[in-house]
């Protein structure tokens, strides 16, 4: 259990009927791809809201910018 309002450093909000647009936001929450592909401060936090992440294989978790990331 955590506070969402603890978390430091750059969160991005992810949801199975989360929007290639949005802005990963807790009231707007984006495709786990997109959190992940707008991650590029290392250390960051990706908060996955519960249920089932379908048609999002292949997500790439690579690189000095996403280093320390926490999903």
């Amino acid at each position: 259990s955590y506070a969402p309002s603890a978390l430091t450093g750059t969160v991005r909000y992810a949801a199975p009927n989360g929007s290639n647009t949005s802005g990963c936001t807790a009231s707007d929450p984006c495709t786990l791809a997109r959190a992940v592909s707008q991650t590029t401060a290392a250390n960051s936090t990706i908060v996955l809201a519960g249920g089932l992440y379908r048609d999002q294989a292949n997500i790439s978790i690579s690189g000095s910018g996403r280093n320390g990331l926490k999903l």
